[in-house]
């Protein structure tokens, strides 16, 4: 019934992206576990998905030439963020590339990494297995590591800019919207990164946009229902396979079974079904770390390598100053995350301030951020 809604439906670049990416995790964790990751099934994969959306989808998705500004902009201004950086780093340069680096060498997902700062592959998957698809491709070249960050960056503004665009707001105050994102200093920090961010902010945000259509089509047809209510589903599921504080966003599903009493879904609990790759996923954890999500809740499950847990935490606070983590360290930091958080509204602001010839409000911001420089 669900399949039978998507092929009959007009579906938007959003609704491709998301089934897109379910479809590959769902494809590159099967063979990863079964230990056939190899070149040849990677591209009988593309090949299949390629056919599939031929079949069912070429006449079904609207797309308009000025969506791919959101693809080649985005991907620029990020490009020259990382060339003024220098370079990447963090997790992904120590953690998640030498993961997916070894699932490509060992055709199969890895139990231990014992050649990284953290030897356990216990992390969601997502990251790594379309990092390994990609290598898997084009080989371990440098370029290669940007395109998926670059992707879902341009992908989470373009989320954005279509939700704004259908619930009515003008073309003229959508850019201020993607403004808002482009200049909020996390997803600077996050999406022209190697991290987990800017997966899960594009999944998360996508959650809530298809929750949101959901609940405005409960009193339409059938048809309506279940297909937003799948992509509902779908995209609860990237979102945990992205980030395990993803998982948060299983609740708000299990809320929309409880309040299913009028039967506005037919079968509900058919969907469970397509959470099959996140359960496999925590029941392997489970099977090699006594624990689901591994190293989280160690003190719920204990488990075999509890102890070596406590004794890297352990280490790593030596390494760290006293004060690291602590609630007064996060205190002192918070006018720096507010001002940073909320610099783009006053850059806005300001902007305003100048095109209505408000100069009193003009020398008040310049007063009102030299005292923050001061403080800071």
């Amino acid at each position: 019934m669900a399949f039978i809604s998507l092929s009959q439906k007009k579906l938007n670049l959003i609704d491709l992206i998301v089934l897109a990416s379910y479809y590959f995790f769902s494809i590159f964790l099967l063979l990863s576990l079964l230990g056939l990751f190899k070149k040849e099934f990677i591209i009988a994969t593309l090949v299949v998905g390629f056919l599939l959306f031929l079949i069912f989808f070429w006449k079904k998705v609207e797309f308009k030439k000025h969506y791919l500004y959101f693809f080649i902009l985005i991907p620029i201004l990020f490009t020259g963020i990382l060339l003024f950086k220098g370079s990447f780093g963090g997790d992904g340069i120590h953690f998640w590339l030498p993961w997916a680096r070894e699932i490509v060498l060992q055709e199969r997902m890895p139990d231990f990494l014992f050649n990284t700062i953290s030897w356990f592959t216990s992390r969601m998957p997502l990251m790594p297995l379309f990092y390994a698809g990609m290598f898997s491709l084009f080989g371990f070249a440098p370029w290669v590591i940007a395109i998926l960050p670059f992707f879902f960056a341009g992908a989470t503004a373009f989320l954005l800019y279509q939700w704004l665009l259908e619930k009515g707001v003008k073309k003229n105050y959508i850019i201020f919207g993607i403004l808002l994102l482009l200049t909020n200093p996390l997803f600077l920090d996050h999406a022209g990164e190697i991290r987990k961010e800017v997966f899960i902010l594009f999944f998360f945000t996508a959650f809530f946009y298809y929750l949101e259509k959901f609940q405005l089509v409960v009193s339409s047809s059938n048809q309506k229902r279940t297909l937003y209510f799948l992509l509902v589903f779908l995209s609860a599921v990237l979102t945990a396979v992205s980030k395990s504080t993803g998982l948060f966003v299983l609740l708000p599903l299990f809320f929309l079974f409880i309040r299913n009493k009028n039967k506005q879904l037919k079968r509900p609990y058919f969907y469970l079904f397509l959470t099959f790759p996140l359960f496999l996923w925590l029941l392997r954890n489970y099977l090699i770390y006594d624990n689901p999500i591994f190293p989280f809740l160690g003190g719920v499950f204990k488990g075999q390598y509890y102890n070596l847990v406590l004794i890297g935490d352990q280490i790593a606070q030596n390494f760290n100053p006293p004060f690291w983590n602590n609630i007064l360290a996060r205190i002192a930091e918070a006018p720096i995350s507010l001002f940073l958080l909320f610099s783009p509204l006053g850059i806005l602001s300001f902007y305003g301030f100048w095109k209505k010839r408000k100069i009193q409000y003009i020398l008040l911001f310049f007063i009102f951020s030299l005292i923050l420089l001061l403080i800071i």
